[in-house]
Parts: C-alpha cells; structure tokens; sequence
C-alpha cells in the first residue's frame, strides 16, 4: 500500500539510500527525471543538512514520495518478494500504478510533477489537520467557519482543508477543545492544499487528461510542461 500526500519526512529513507544499491540506483535515476522536469534535485531536499524551507514545497515533496515509493517498492522485488496486489492511496496511486505496470515510471513521475505544479499556481497556500473525533466537531461554528471538510475516514477521524490563516486558526482552535475533552486530538500537517475541493474545482481549467493507449499525463495549461 502506498501513502499520499503529508507522509513525507524529511530525511526519509536515508539510512537504506546509504546501504542498499537498489534503492540508492532509483532514487538517483528518478531524482535525475524529476530534475529535467521541474530543474531542482529531490535528493538534495530530502537528504541535506541542515534541513531547508524547500522540502515543504509540493513541487518537492509530491515526487519526493513517489520516487521513495517507487523505490522502495523495487528493493523488495529484487529480494523476490512480488505483490499480489497493489493499492494507493490519493497521491500513493500513481506508484501503485507504476509498479503494477499499468503505467511507465516515467509517464507516473510525469503525472505527479505535473499535479504538483497545478496545485502550486492554482491554490494557495494552506494546511491540513487529522482530527481524531466524532464529525458532529466539524459542526461547531469555530471550526466549520474557517475549514472545509476533507474527508470523513471512519467515527473517530476527519479530515479539514484550510488556508493558511484558517488552518492556524482551526489547528489551535483543535488544540484548546483538546485541553478541555481529553480524547480530542488533532495532528497538523503543513502543505499547499488549503480550500481542497473549491480549488480542485478551479485546477480543471488548467489540467488536460489523457488517457490514450493507456498513458496517463496530466498538462498544466499555464507552463506547458509534458
């Protein structure tokens, strides 16, 4: 199963990207794709000390997930360890899709580049909170003012899509309800994604779909980058 968008963490995969050579080899092929497609090295965000701004950027951190995915998903098929099946979850997809075979590496690394730059031109910069209560909390003004729903997981656990002013607002708003009901808890995750499904919206305008002979890109009108 791979994971989507807010599972990165700056240095992931570093000790086997120093001991195994297949992981270290697509890492610095993809890391070498990603750089022709966007002119900045992954690697380098992920990996460097001190740690810098950068790596929070969706342009950085979208393919930083994939390639790591992708990556590791390969050290386990060299040990011979084949999956049944794959699944992914939202940006985790496309390297489900990739090692499944349904798509080339290169076409998938092309798709998330190319999200990555719509969500940096068309939405602003935003946040996301995993709060860990029942959906009627989204209910409550405080909150439902300044966040949008973003998903419903299951009883105990929603998810809220915020810009950045609403996001700090709505995070410490979590935090204070938190103080007073102790089974109330809320993790906050920095990305560009404020506003999902109102933005979302608007991206459709400047993202072409094709799906011909089973390759899958995804244009962003405003750069032009295929």
């Amino acid at each position: 199963m791979f994971s989507g968008q807010g599972s990165q963490y700056f240095q992931m995969g570093k000790q086997l990207f120093e001991t195994s050579e297949v992981f270290r080899h697509w890492m610095v092929r993809l890391d070498k794709l990603a750089q022709e497609m966007t002119g900045m090295p992954v690697i380098d965000a992920v990996y460097a000390s001190p740690r810098t701004d950068s790596f929070d950027r969706t342009l950085k951190t979208h393919p930083a997930i994939f390639i790591l995915e992708y990556s590791l998903a390969q050290c386990l098929i060299g040990d011979g360890i084949e999956p049944d099946l794959v699944l992914g979850a939202s940006l985790g997809s496309f390297a489900a899709a990739a090692v499944a075979g349904h798509l080339d590496v290169e076409d998938a690394l092309a798709a998330v580049v190319q999200q990555a730059i719509a969500l940096e031109d068309t939405c602003q910069r935003g946040g996301m909170i995993a709060v860990l209560a029942g959906r009627e909390l989204f209910e409550q003004d405080w909150l439902r003012d300044h966040a949008e729903l973003a998903a419903d997981n299951f009883a105990n656990h929603f998810a809220l899509a915020a810009p950045q002013a609403g996001w700090m607002r709505s995070r410490n708003n979590c935090v204070r309800a938190d103080s007073l009901i102790s089974d109330w808890r809320c993790r906050s995750l920095s990305i560009r994604a404020g506003s999902i499904r109102r933005r979302l919206r608007s991206m459709r305008s400047c993202i072409r779909f094709r799906a011909a002979a089973g390759i899958c890109r995804w244009c962003a009108a405003s750069r032009q980058r295929c």
